[in-house]
């Protein structure tokens, strides 16, 4: 499995048949350079206002594959919006002008953002035997965490962010293989935010594990 570290994007998951043969099972860029680039941009025809809905999904769904998507995934309205705490924010609009579509604009959305690979006395939100079961699990290499942080105000949310996000791959007999992402959040200021993080993925079912610490 390879990962870059800009939109914690998953770039490559392969795996070697009873025949010793590999393969690859990602759909996207064939080189790394193409997966780092704003495919916001890059993929987005100028007609695809006019095109069919159906495939303007897929169009909009391919700037995203195999990428963390935060603050907050699928859509919210460009609306003033109220958290149980009273507290009211309206998020950038991306997508459609009345909405904001995994994380709004390219400035604010994760998919954009480069991740941090942490070493173990960097960790926050996971302990040092946490990751270290991961590894006794999934082996040295096969695991790691990555760090992001979202300033107050940022895509129009509401309260500073940081997320760690723990990824481990492994072989399973009688499978191609497990991956397993754990996501966990604090609010380092502010009474309170929305969040709702994943990762998009086209090629195989993430098991996803998340927690909101205030």
């Amino acid at each position: 499995m390879s990962v870059i570290e800009k939109g914690l994007h998953v770039f490559s998951i392969s795996f070697k048949d009873k025949s010793g043969k590999e393969h690859e099972i990602i759909i996207g860029p064939e080189k790394p350079e193409d997966a780092v680039k704003d495919r916001r941009v890059s993929y987005l025809p100028k007609n695809v206002h006019r095109c069919r809905f159906l495939l303007k999904r897929a169009f909009l769904l391919q700037q995203f594959l195999h990428s963390l998507i935060g603050r907050y995934c699928n859509r919210l309205p460009h609306a003033d919006l109220t958290l149980p705490g009273g507290t009211v924010f309206k998020p950038e609009s991306f997508g459609s002008p009345e909405t904001a579509l995994h994380g709004g604009p390219a400035a604010s959305g994760w998919d954009q953002k480069t991740l941090q690979r942490l070493s173990p006395e960097q960790l926050t939100l996971f302990s040092k035997s946490e990751i270290e079961t991961l590894k006794n699990q999934y082996g040295e290499e096969a695991a790691g965490v990555w760090a992001c942080e979202s300033p107050d105000g940022e895509g129009g949310h509401v309260g500073k962010v940081r997320a760690e996000v723990a990824i481990a791959v492994r072989d399973v007999d009688g499978a191609v293989g497990e991956v397993t992402l754990v996501y966990r959040a604090k609010l380092l200021s502010g009474e309170e935010s929305a969040l709702n993080l994943t990762q998009v993925s086209g090629c195989c079912r993430i098991e996803v594990a998340s927690s909101f610490k205030s």
